[in-house]
């Protein structure tokens, strides 16, 4: 009842806020639809699409099998979560989402493997760290680069820590265990006809035709993604209303502006770091800022994870807490990395870069900017939809590379 009363008085409020300013309204609305339409959609729909094909035909069993030893290992997670990494780190925060909760609905994971699954699986698309942030945004590839590498390696820090623990954990069988139920003196020509029986028998309990699965794929992710983008939009209108009350806030707790774009959505708060900082600044700061903010993934992400989860026993407040810690530890990692990483560009980029890479930001001397001008211009903003094939060819790299060095475990193992 009080949560009722609250979404409605909330609504009222928004309603009000919008028929009073109807032209910032409009703008950050339309700022939302076009950031949707050139990174999110592109960025996703192909793996929303790839995933569901995947599981109809038995591929996430097959890959399951073959991904076991390095995903068991090192993250005490089954193979087939192996799919939903790869998916999440290559298509974005959704993709992950998505494949976990339907790895979950066909207990391929257990709750507390979906769990730590869904927060290892919640990444920002790649191509737009390297290609938005770091050249549109930051004018700077390497910045994009270094962010990329923060967010990745902060993000297995947690992964493997909670994989130590489970390993500790007494009475969790079915987590030092095969899920595949393969021995391990099994020679590897027993693996594959196993892997391949396994995948023959998911499609036929599945039971689609490859036309009928297709469309039943995309007609599901048309839907989320239509979903996440009403969200975006949402959370763009919302970031606008709401300046007047962080300014009044921030003269009193003196909080960074951009902040606000950060908590609600990332891709906003990605551009309003980068719009934030003077040229006087160090470039760790905005470097290590927009880390965070694309760690954190915001309130809009966070709420797309929360419509992918329902109908599981996953919990939304543990991958809250968890998209905090990501935040921190990537802001920190950047700091850590960020004179071995510039050196590092120096000796290989010769005396002509070697200026890029000063104590100071290359950022524009625009602090005094606020939201009012953070709404993304168009030439920072490249659309993904060129980049497809690239990223569907990086998520098999990805799955191949995984399937591969799982055989040397695997041989050890036998041993």
């Amino acid at each position: 009842m009080r949560r009722t009363i609250v979404l409605a008085i909330v609504s009222i409020l928004l309603v009000a806020a919008v028929i009073r300013q109807p032209d910032a309204t409009f703008q950050a609305s339309l700022q939302g639809l076009t950031l949707w339409w050139t990174i999110v959609f592109p960025g996703l729909m192909p793996f929303l699409v790839l995933f569901e094909l995947m599981v109809a035909f038995g591929v996430t069993t097959l890959a399951g099998h073959l991904m076991e030893p390095l995903t068991r290992r090192l993250l005490r997670l089954p193979g087939s979560a192996g799919l939903a990494i790869a998916a999440g780190w290559s298509g974005g925060y959704a993709a992950g989402s998505e494949a976990t909760a339907l790895l979950r609905r066909n207990g391929d994971v257990t709750r507390s493997e979906g769990q730590r699954l869904l927060a290892l699986a919640h990444m920002p698309n790649p191509l737009f760290i390297i290609i938005v942030v770091g050249v549109g945004f930051m004018k700077q590839p390497a910045y994009g680069f270094l962010a990329l590498i923060a967010i990745w390696t902060s993000s297995m820090i947690p992964a493997i820590a909670g994989g130590i623990k489970q390993r500790l954990s007494p009475g969790r069988s079915r987590e030092t265990a095969l899920s595949s139920g393969e021995k391990p003196n099994s020679d590897q020509r027993n693996l594959l006809t196993k892997a391949t029986t396994a995948m023959q028998e998911a499609h036929n309990r599945d039971g689609r035709s490859f036309g009928q699965a297709l469309g039943d794929a995309t007609i599901s992710a048309v839907q989320k993604l239509l979903a996440a983008g009403g969200i975006i939009i949402i959370c763009a209108v919302l970031v606008r209303l709401l300046e007047p009350l962080w300014d009044a806030a921030s003269l009193l707790l003196h909080l960074p502006h951009w902040v606000l774009a950060a908590l609600l959505e990332s891709h906003l708060g990605a551009y309003s770091v980068s719009s934030s900082f003077g040229g006087s600044i160090s470039a760790a700061i905005p470097v290590a800022a927009t880390a965070a903010a694309l760690s954190w993934s915001g309130l809009g992400a966070i709420a797309q994870t929360s419509a992918a989860i329902q109908g599981t026993d996953l919990r939304l407040l543990p991958f809250i807490a968890a998209r905090a810690v990501h935040a921190l530890l990537a802001a920190a990692l950047v700091f850590l990395l960020w004179r071995p990483f510039t050196s590092l560009i120096k000796q290989h980029a010769g005396a002509l870069s070697a200026a890029h890479f000063d104590n100071t930001s290359l950022l524009p001397d625009n602090a005094d900017r606020w939201i009012n001008d953070v709404l993304i211009h168009t030439s920072d903003l490249s659309t993904l939809w060129h980049y497809i094939p690239a990223a569907l060819l990086a998520f098999a790299i990805v799955v191949l590379l995984a399937a591969v060095l799982s055989l040397p475990l695997r041989i050890k193992l036998k041993r």
